[in-house]
């Protein structure tokens, strides 16, 4: 074809460009756009490290928590669910509990990674009168998997004390956030 064929085709539209023929091409800025991009044509395998790759969350389903026994630690109702896209990858887990306490209360609470304790907490209250307090953890924890995991916490009172502790008590809300980190 000569130039003056190609120029009409390009002008009319119907130029083809053989393949091959732009390895060293480079798009302007701007020019594309998420929509012209394939379906996964940008993998999590392709984000630096340190990159947020999915964020969950959950929240308590117990309007209230009292432990039906001391010395053992019982579930909350407090979990949440992901599934790692690389073994490489980290999970930053932070959790929230509203505790209530009174009487030398000692409530404590731990982290789960599925059946395992990866993380303690404890609150420790005194006096007489009922003492709210805001437990908060954070934890980045390898759990070197691309199988589903569940983080899950759990709750304890101490027997070595006369005090009373309620989870999530008038309304407090615990909730759970579990963020995927590339590795």
């Amino acid at each position: 074809m000569t130039r003056a064929r190609d120029m009409a085709n390009i002008a009319a539209g119907s130029f083809n460009i053989p393949s091959g023929s732009l390895t060293n091409a480079v798009p302007a800025d701007g020019s594309i756009t998420a929509a012209k991009l394939a379906s996964n044509a940008i993998t999590s395998a392709a984000l630096p490290s340190g990159t947020v790759l999915q964020v969950v969350e959950g929240r308590s389903a117990a309007s209230s928590f009292t432990p039906s026994a001391l010395d053992t630690y019982e579930d909350i109702g407090l979990s949440v669910a992901i599934t790692p896209s690389s073994n490489s990858s980290k999970i930053f887990v932070t959790f929230t509990t509203g505790i209530t306490g009174n009487n030398t209360a000692h409530m404590n609470t731990r982290l789960l990674r599925n059946s395992t304790a990866i993380h303690y907490t404890m609150q420790y209250f005194s006096g007489a009168h009922w003492q709210g307090a805001n437990g908060a953890s954070v934890i980045l924890d390898t759990p070197a998997t691309t199988s589903a995991v569940t983080y899950k916490v759990q709750c304890f009172q101490d027997s070595g004390n006369v005090g009373n502790g309620i989870w999530d008590y008038n309304g407090a809300v615990s909730s759970i956030v579990a963020m995927e980190i590339a590795g």
